[in-house]
C-alpha cells in the first residue's frame, strides 16, 4: 500500500494533533509573554492554516471511526472553546480588562491587538477541536 491510500487512525491523528496544538500554545504565551506580537500572530496563523489544512487532506484517509471522532471535536471542541473564550473575555471586561493598559502601553498598535482577538479565538478553536478528539480516542481505548 501507498502512504496516500492506506486508512489513518484516528486515534493517531487526534493526539497528534492536541500534541501540536499544546506546543503551539506554549510557543504563543511564550511570545506574548516577551512582547512579540508579530511572531505570536505568526504562529497563530500558522496554527489555524496548518489545522485546517491538515483536517481537509487527512479526512479522506480516516476511518469511519476517525470520521465521527473529527466531527465531535470540531463541534465539542472548537465551539465549546470559542465558548469559554467568549466568556472568558467579557469576564475580562467586566473586571475592568486590568492589564489592558500595560499592553496598549506596549509597543502593541491598535491593528495587532485587534488580530491577536482573532486569531486567539481561531486559535482556541483549533486546541479545544485538538483536546476534543485526542479524549474522545482515549476514553474509547
Amino acid at each position: 500500500m501507498t502512504l496516500g491510500k492506506e486508512r489513518l487512525s484516528g486515534r493517531t491523528y487526534m493526539i497528534c494533533a492536541a500534541v501540536l496544538a499544546f506546543a503551539a500554545w506554549c510557543a504563543i504565551k511564550g511570545l506574548l509573554f516577551f512582547g512579540q506580537p508579530a511572531g505570536a500572530l505568526t504562529i497563530m496563523a500558522v496554527v489555524v492554516a496548518a489545522a485546517v489544512a491538515a483536517s481537509l487532506m487527512l479526512r479522506r484517509r480516516l476511518d469511519e471511526a476517525g470520521r465521527s471522532a473529527e466531527r465531535f471535536a470540531w463541534y465539542w471542541g472548537g465551539g465549546g472553546a470559542m465558548a469559554l473564550a467568549t466568556v472568558y473575555l467579557v469576564t475580562y471586561m467586566a473586571a475592568g480588562a486590568p492589564w489592558l493598559d500595560l499592553a496598549l502601553r506596549g509597543a502593541w498598535s491598535p491593528i495587532e491587538l485587534i488580530a491577536l482577538g482573532a486569531f486567539g479565538v481561531a486559535a482556541t478553536q483549533v486546541m479545544g477541536f485538538a483536546i476534543a478528539g485526542a479524549a474522545w480516542w482515549l476514553k474509547r481505548r
